[in-house]
């Protein structure tokens, strides 16, 4: 189960911000007051929206159920003057169920709650957002969401493994991409360059070339004989399905030539000090993973449906939930390597803040614990190593099966809805039957 926080104003995008606003005090979605000197007066347009983050579970099976909890104010004279209307996207495309079917929606194609509600388990997009149109035909009133949960169904044999090897393991492979230098002695002649040539480990893959630089024509004004610092950059292009470069001009044959590449580092998992998985660098090796208990959340939750009589719903027992600690060891053949490579894998980790998982599309808040710490031993200079920690936080494992409210089953046994009650009452000799509901 999910669900759309209202407290932060972030990840919702807003149709236009002088017109609708996320509140974060009252917690509610609602049309934006402007002030004249007759009072407070919410404006009239008809499609009014506000866009909620789109949440993607890779290993999505279906969606089971979704709950929108709304006020619609009524006038003095119970009219209903204010509406909530929405659709669902996928992030590229937005559908609304049109009375029969998911059809694709144009800007001002819109569905009732009921309609979305009651039909949500066949919607056919493999992510779900939600746009919501707020409208009022009384400028004094304004409706408001204030929740949205929604359930869906994911395959994952293994929450640890769905953490570590289809989540953290997977995305450090995609996204971390340190710089290296690397020097041809002499170049072969002309201005193209194959990468695939260079004598580098079987393993090692460089993904994009960000300069080149002909050291032998280079001024020497710009050589430091410490650090080597050329000015002027000859890349042209680089072709990342060829590995070849090309260069803005011809550098002559022989010359001694300086590029500074990206590439992906080995990433990999070794728990166990007599195996080792990774036995090349660079690389970043998770040595251990600590699993905090947290225990059983307080309370199960739900998901109700309104739209059915007597209203519907389904019970997610509580689950587990816990931290879990990863301790980090980052090995590289050189001291500038290492360096690189550890702040590429700080920035992966402080930048985000939270990770999502591949599998569920939720979010996890993540934090560094301990920072990089070179632990290059004097014996093994050859070999440069450092190590660093961080957490992913509330990692939430299911392992009991949601269950239908009303079902009989233990912790299932009532409905979230009476349709009716009968009573007798006696009063003195007269006897009154009552029917309330139904």
């Amino acid at each position: 189960m999910d669900e759309i926080d209202f407290a932060s104003v972030g990840g919702f995008a807003l149709s236009d911000s002088s017109k609708i606003t996320v509140d974060t005090k009252t917690l509610v979605a609602r049309l934006k007051t402007s002030v004249s000197n007759l009072g407070e007066f919410c404006p009239l347009d008809a499609d009014i929206s506000v866009t909620t983050r789109v949440l993607t579970p890779g290993k999505h099976i279906g969606w089971r159920a979704l709950q929108v909890s709304t006020d619609e104010p009524l006038d003095e004279a119970q009219n209903a003057d204010t509406d909530v209307k929405m659709k669902l996207t996928d992030g590229t495309t937005d559908r609304y169920w049109d009375g029969a079917a998911w059809s694709v929606a144009g800007a001002s194609d819109w569905a009732s709650i009921e309609d979305t509600v009651q039909n949500f388990t066949t919607y056919p997009g493999l992510g779900v957002g939600f746009i919501l149109n707020l409208s009022t035909l009384d400028k004094r009133l304004t409706p408001t969401v204030s929740r949205i949960k929604f359930l869906f169904d994911v395959d994952v044999a293994s929450f640890k493994n769905d953490l570590i090897y289809n989540t953290i393991v997977k995305q450090m492979k995609d996204e971390i991409r340190p710089l290296s230098d690397f020097f041809i002695a002499a170049w072969p002649g002309g201005s193209s360059f194959d990468t695939n040539t260079l004598d580098f480990d079987d393993e090692f893959k460089i993904t994009d070339i960000d300069a080149v630089w002909d050291l032998t024509t280079e001024d020497p004004v710009n050589l430091d004989p410490n650090v080597v610092n050329p000015k002027t950059d000859l890349l042209d292009t680089f072709t990342s399905g060829t590995g070849v470069f090309t260069t803005t001009s011809p550098i002559t044959a022989g010359n001694k030539v300086l590029v500074r590449a990206r590439y992906a580092p080995q990433v990999g998992v070794d728990t166990n000090t007599d195996y080792v998985e990774l036995s090349k660098v660079p690389s970043i090796m998770i040595t251990t993973i600590d699993e905090e208990n947290l225990g059983e959340v307080a309370q199960d939750d739900f998901i109700m449906n309104v739209f059915t009589d007597p209203p519907s719903g389904i019970i997610c027992k509580a689950p587990r939930w816990a931290h879990f600690v990863f301790g980090l060891t980052i090995s590289a053949g050189g001291s500038v390597d290492l360096g690189r490579l550890a702040e590429a894998l700080e920035a992966f980790l402080d930048e985000r803040r939270t990770i999502t998982s591949d599998s569920t599309g939720r979010a996890h808040t993540l934090r560094i614990t301990d920072s990089f710490i070179d632990t290059t031993t004097p014996n093994n200079q050859n070999l440069r190593t450092g190590s660093m920690a961080f957490r992913v936080e509330n990692v939430y494992k299911s392992f009991r099966a949601a269950l239908v409210a009303g079902s009989g089953a233990p912790g299932a046994e009532f409905a979230f809805g009476v349709k009716q009650v009968n009573t007798d009452i006696q009063i003195g000799t007269a006897s009154v039957s009552v029917q309330i509901g139904g």
